[in-house]
């Protein structure tokens, strides 16, 4: 069945000692993003393994998940590992922690030519935020920096036009 269904994470089977009819228990992966790829637009769980493809999923499901658009050429297969879970546990944390400073993510982009960057657009800002993928202990560090440089350009009546960088840890650039 887990073959069959990749967006099952636990399949068991009981025989009861009565009765002729096995028991099912069957637990699923919890969706964590879309994932928009070049060869279609498919649901991730927590670890980065594509469930299920976007268009045969209920809207219900997919409509309040963050949305990761590809633009590395990675091809995705279901029931394949698409991204790592470290990279997955980085962006969850990323998306959680802007979340909790009332900061909504309308874009996360993995950008081609970029090995573990990660490229996120805020709503309302005309730049978007660089971070490093690298290391997934640093997501809240980084995104601190970004508050802190965000404040900061505030009070300078400064906005920036292309990116706030936040790939150096404890440094922030922008232009």
């Amino acid at each position: 069945l887990q073959k069959r269904y990749p967006e099952l994470a636990n399949v068991t089977i009981a025989l009861p000692l009565i009765g002729h009819r096995p028991v099912y228990y069957l637990r699923a992966n919890a969706p964590a993003f879309v994932l928009q790829s070049v060869n279609g637009t498919y649901v991730l769980d927590a670890t980065g393994k594509a469930l299920i493809a976007k268009d045969t999923a209920a809207t219900t499901i997919t409509g309040n998940l963050p949305v990761l658009t590809d633009q590395t050429g990675l091809h995705v297969k279901l029931g394949s590992q698409a991204i790592s879970s470290n990279n997955t546990q980085f962006i969850r944390t990323v998306v959680a922690t802007l979340a909790s400073q009332q900061l909504k993510v309308s874009a996360l982009i993995l950008p081609t030519g970029a090995a573990q960057e990660l490229d996120v657009q805020i709503e309302g800002k005309p730049y978007s935020i660089k971070f490093n993928m690298h290391d997934s202990e640093s997501a809240r560090q980084q995104v601190g920096t970004f508050i802190a440089t965000a404040n900061q350009l505030v009070g300078q009546h400064i906005t920036p036009s292309q990116y706030v960088d936040v790939r150096v840890l404890g440094r922030a650039y922008y232009q």
